[in-house]
């Protein structure tokens, strides 16, 4: 997969966030300083500050996210699947938790385990631009173009212009024979982007 840059707080999860608006999406100080400690390799401080984090903020999803991924840093992978599940538990029909724990094995190079994230946030009411943009991809890097292209499309009709959704699009364009259009897609991000820019060398 491509690299994924980290989330910033208030995105992935906030997508249906009026459906769900006991869910907080921040770094707080607690989650913050659990980081800092495991981090600095105090593994038993910062494994005990995140659970900390949990119990005294279990509506906060960077709790369970950035202590999941910090266990996946130390190949703890029993740990982070427990966290994961956790989070899961608490808001079972939010799709941005899902979107969340779906980008995390997007992150840990295990495809399948993301699409089937993916998919499911995708499937509940609320889902957003993000995660039909990451579906797009997964589905086009798996060979299954018409709905790669089903995907792509619903995220540029909401409006939705981070530059990925282009990149994508003309992927999936390329991927499917369409080459004038593949071009044009292509054409038209490095003009918006700019010659010298990352998005357009990898066009």
């Amino acid at each position: 997969m491509a690299q994924r840059r980290p989330s910033k707080p208030n995105t992935k999860a906030a997508t249906g966030a009026r459906a769900h608006a006991a869910l907080v999406d921040v770094i707080s100080a607690g989650v913050g300083n659990a980081r800092a400690l495991w981090a600095s390799g105090r593994i038993g401080e910062g494994a005990d500050a995140f659970d900390r984090a949990i119990r005294q903020e279990p509506d906060n999803v960077q709790a369970y996210v950035v202590a999941a991924r910090s266990y996946a840093e130390r190949f703890d992978f029993e740990r982070m699947d427990r966290t994961l599940e956790a989070l899961v538990r608490r808001a079972p029909d939010h799709p941005g938790v899902h979107h969340y724990v779906a980008e995390t094995y997007a992150l840990l190079r295990l495809p399948d385990r993301a699409l089937a994230g993916f998919e499911r946030a995708a499937a509940l009411p609320g889902a957003g631009p993000p995660t039909w943009m990451e579906l797009a991809s997964l589905y086009e890097r798996a060979h299954r173009l018409d709905e790669a292209q089903d995907m792509i499309e619903r995220a540029v009709r909401s409006g939705y212009d981070f530059p990925l959704v282009w990149l994508v699009r003309g992927r999936i364009e390329r991927r499917r024979k369409q080459a004038n259009r593949a071009e044009a897609t292509f054409r038209a991000l490095v003009a918006r982007a700019g010659p010298d820019s990352e998005w357009a060398c990898r066009c």
